[in-house]
């Protein structure tokens, strides 16, 4: 089956990193096709050195004639993920497709990467994937259509 075949109409995406970047480009494409769509990110609040807010998304989605809510969260904290996977449920029923795109980056060599940054790369990176799946996981089980896709 074809990504074009698939019925997002009424279906739920819950997406991780919607700030901005392919986080937000997936948001939008799935909205026009008709899903609703959770924008979750730490970013609530603009900022000139780095544009893009889930609250954003969730206007132009809902500017495009889309279903959107946002929830900020951090995937770093489990009592936040299980916020944001409640609010979901209460707004739309379920979850039908979890799409863990937030992550965090250093482009640099082992040597030049400490270890305090290492564990926040395998905290959003790593734990974070599992920990936001792990959350949606009894609601993605009621899907008749779920699907889990992760970016690392």
């Amino acid at each position: 089956m074809a990504f074009d075949d698939v019925d997002f109409e009424g279906r739920t995406a819950f997406i991780t990193g919607t700030s901005r970047g392919i986080g937000k480009a997936i948001a939008l494409d799935l909205a026009d096709r008709g899903a609703n769509v959770v924008s979750t990110g730490k970013t609530v609040d603009g900022r000139e050195d780095l544009p893009g807010t889930i609250v954003e998304t969730t206007e132009e989605i809902r500017e495009r004639g889309g279903s959107s809510i946002w929830c900020q969260l951090d995937v770093r904290d489990d009592a936040s993920v299980r916020t944001a996977i409640d609010e979901t449920v209460d707004a739309f029923g379920g979850i039908d497709f979890v799409v863990n795109n937030a992550g965090a980056i250093h482009m640099a060599g082992f040597e030049d990467t400490p270890p305090k940054r290492f564990d926040l790369l395998m905290d959003v990176n790593a734990r974070g994937a599992y920990a936001t799946t792990h959350a949606a996981l009894p609601h993605l089980r009621e899907s008749d259509h779920a699907h889990v896709v992760t970016f690392s």
